[in-house]
C-alpha cells in the first residue's frame, strides 16, 4: 500500500505533462492545419473563400 501511493504521486506529474503534451500538440497541429488549409482553398478555389 506505501509503495502504491508513492509511485501513484511520482507519477500524477508526469500524466499531467504528457496530457499538456498531447493538448499543446492537438492544438498546434490544429491551428496549423485549418491555417494551411484556409491558405490552399483561398490559393486553389478564387472566388469561393468560404465554401465549407
Amino acid at each position: 500500500m506505501d509503495t502504491n501511493s508513492s509511485r501513484q504521486t511520482k507519477d500524477q506529474p508526469t500524466r499531467v505533462y504528457i496530457s499538456l503534451g498531447v493538448v499543446f500538440i492537438l492544438v498546434v497541429g490544429g491551428a496549423v492545419l485549418f491555417f494551411w488549409n484556409k491558405k490552399y482553398r483561398k490559393s486553389s478555389i478564387k472566388g469561393q473563400e468560404f465554401a465549407y
